[in-house]
């Protein structure tokens, strides 16, 4: 795990522990919508070919932040869903 990814994580614990259950079950099932999704698996292919353009290196690695940020709510979510 990287130093962004526990230092999120770290953010994100408190607050999904003092949200209401629904809440929390809700923030477990986020999900990347499909046009993000298929969009990231083209710019991850052509960045694995080579062929990806300065804006395109910075949307991919803006949807990279953006798929961290649901990881990290989804694993603090299910995690407060476990302990309560």
């Amino acid at each position: 795990m990287n130093t962004d990814t526990t230092i999120l994580k770290g953010v994100i614990r408190p607050f999904t522990a003092s949200l209401r259950r629904e809440l929390v079950e809700e923030l477990s099932k986020i999900t990347a919508s499909p046009a993000d999704q298929a969009r990231y698996e083209e710019l991850a292919e052509k960045n694995t070919e080579g062929k990806l353009t300065e804006a395109e290196r910075e949307e991919l690695e803006s949807l990279v932040d953006a798929h961290s940020l649901i990881s990290a709510l989804k694993t603090e979510a299910i995690a407060s869903l476990a302990s309560r």
